[in-house]
């Protein structure tokens, strides 16, 4: 069944959009992620207030697609700006939604997409909740684009392991009554993070997230810096540490023992010309780098537009290192800071305090 024929069942579909400054490329992103000429679709934008660059961008799509609406959220007081912002956008809603779907205005759709999303919620009525995910295409292939690019491939590969699906906040469709059965709004009230708060819920009701086949965003970096790469990388670890803090410490031994044995690896056998090095070590080491190397490999062809393949190498060696350091970086650090506001987390992910740069 298309998404644009649900009207079979009589569902109505509700896309949730919170929108956080203007890039050159909203207006095309936005377009991508509406659905026109549906009858029982509707599009709602939530912005924090009138000030925000994105205003006049959303004002005028909304002014020629009817089925569009926009939300001023306000400021938020005891959660992230983004949860804030879906609530409000929930409330406006109302009651008519049976399939919720949140998205990000950051990410461009391909066509169908939200068909492919729905599909599984469609078709099976034991299914509650689909998740795509997106993929980073690097407009300049420099070592912090393609450094993230191959976090996020890392990431959506383990997404896909059997236990280890989660909801991504950038697309995922959810089924009204299980949101409302699962207390979700008044989860996301006083946390930090929508997805991640929100796997751990649907893990707690052992409720399963499907992941369908082709369902990924296409994600251009606006901002390609090393400081971006830190910021966005370490709070996807705190969000780990917060909600998830097994796991957290897991992953992040995991990537640390990996990046010392790669380091290792790489010294002794730089200095093995050089200076005596045990053969067993050598061996060792060569084992470990041509390990690495296929790991790599396998990653290069899974993305969908890689580039050149030293530069995805060299780029698979910084993101190891980054996931190191920012695991390390946040260890003794209760605070989040997302598009200029601070936020003081505690245990679960709930918002103690909120602080925020002015302007913001």
């Amino acid at each position: 069944m298309n998404v644009q024929d649900s009207d079979r069942q009589d569902l109505f579909i509700t896309l949730l959009i919170p929108v956080a400054g203007a890039s050159a490329t909203l207006a095309e992103t936005i377009q991508s992620l509406s659905v026109r000429n549906s009858r029982n679709i509707q599009t709602i934008f939530i912005l924090q207030d009138k000030e925000d660059p994105a205003a006049p961008v959303l004002s005028e799509i909304i002014q020629t697609e009817p089925q569009c609406s926009l939300v001023f959220s306000g400021k938020a007081r005891a959660c992230s700006q983004k949860n804030h912002n879906l609530l409000a956008g929930i409330r406006k809603a109302g009651t008519r939604a049976d399939i919720l779907v949140f998205c990000d205005s950051g990410h461009s759709a391909p066509e169908g997409w939200l068909n492919t999303l729905v599909q599984p919620l469609l078709s099976d009525d034991s299914c509650m909740v689909s998740s795509g995910y997106h993929q980073i295409y690097p407009d300049r292939h420099d070592i912090c684009s393609q450094g993230r690019a191959v976090c996020v491939l890392f990431l959506s590969l383990i997404r896909k392991f059997p236990g280890l699906a989660q909801p991504w906040g950038g697309a995922t469709a959810m089924r009204r009554k299980t949101f409302e059965e699962l207390s979700i709004a008044e989860l996301w009230a006083t946390n930090i993070v929508d997805d991640v708060s929100l796997a751990r819920r649907l893990q707690n009701y052992k409720i399963a997230v499907t992941i369908p086949d082709h369902s990924d965003l296409v994600t251009r970096l606006n901002d390609t810096s090393l400081k971006a790469w830190i910021s966005w990388l370490s709070r996807q670890w705190a969000y780990l540490k917060f909600i998830y803090p097994g796991l957290w410490l897991g992953a992040g031994l995991f990537a640390i023992t990996t990046f010392l044995m790669l380091a290792a690896a790489l010294v002794l056998c730089g200095l093995s010309p050089f200076m005596a090095v045990p053969r067993m070590l050598i061996q060792c080491s060569l084992g470990i780098l041509v390990l690495f190397f296929l790991f790599s490999c396998f990653l290069y062809h899974k993305h969908p537009a890689p580039g050149s393949f030293v530069p995805w190498f060299r780029a698979s060696i910084a993101a190891l290192t980054m996931a190191s350091w920012c695991h390390c970086r946040i260890w003794f650090s209760q605070n989040i800071n997302w598009a200029g506001i601070c936020y003081r987390v505690g245990r679960g992910g709930k918002v103690l305090e909120i602080t925020r740069e002015t302007g913001s």
